[in-house]
């Protein structure tokens, strides 16, 4: 699920995950490590192996959309857009007047 990418952010580690449902879209949104067809065993060997022959670069690169992604998702930031959203509402929400007596 989701939290483990979080975790895997946290520790700046590259992932591997299938390219089905919501991991597999998150990974290949934030550039979070590689991704191999869901159910397919050969290409997740291969994937592994991809992986053990990535470049200083690519090892980099990934370590860093890792940190960015676990900034993104993090308790901190999850209440900061949760507050901007309440507020942005109760600002375009009309007055309520009280009723006349």
């Amino acid at each position: 699920n989701s939290a483990v990418l979080s975790r895997a952010g946290g520790a700046g580690k590259m992932v591997i995950a299938s390219d089905g449902e919501l991991v597999g879209r998150l990974v290949r949104k934030h550039d979070l490590g590689l991704l191999f067809p869901s159910g397919d065993a050969i290409a997740f060997r291969e994937t592994i192996k991809r992986a053990c022959e990535a470049t200083s670069g690519e090892l980099a690169q990934w370590q860093a959309a890792a940190f960015r992604y676990a900034q993104l998702s993090s308790r901190a930031e999850f209440r900061r857009v949760l507050q901007q959203s309440f507020t942005q509402t109760f600002e375009r929400a009309p007055m309520i007047k009280e009723p006349s007596r």
